[in-house]
């Protein structure tokens, strides 16, 4: 198996502190999605306009690199 090194900022653009949701990440390849995961966050909260990296590795099956989509479980976030 191969390894994705995931880089990634989350920002709160808000004027309020607000709660960090979960990080989803789909490694998507010729369209269809070949693996999900979900990232750790180093926080639960951020203040407002305040932004946190966020650093991950992932596995994947090989072949071309695949493309990475990151999403909040929460809608609205």
């Amino acid at each position: 198996m191969r390894i994705l090194q995931v880089n990634a900022i989350i920002e709160n653009r808000s004027a309020a502190k607000s709660q960090v949701p979960k990080l989803r990440a789909d490694l998507i390849a010729g369209g269809q999605v070949i693996a999900s995961t979900y990232i750790a966050t180093p926080v639960e909260e951020i203040d407002a306009g305040h932004s946190r990296g966020i650093t991950a590795r992932l596995l994947h099956p090989g072949g071309k690199t695949p493309e990475l989509r990151l999403s909040f479980e929460e809608l609205g976030a």
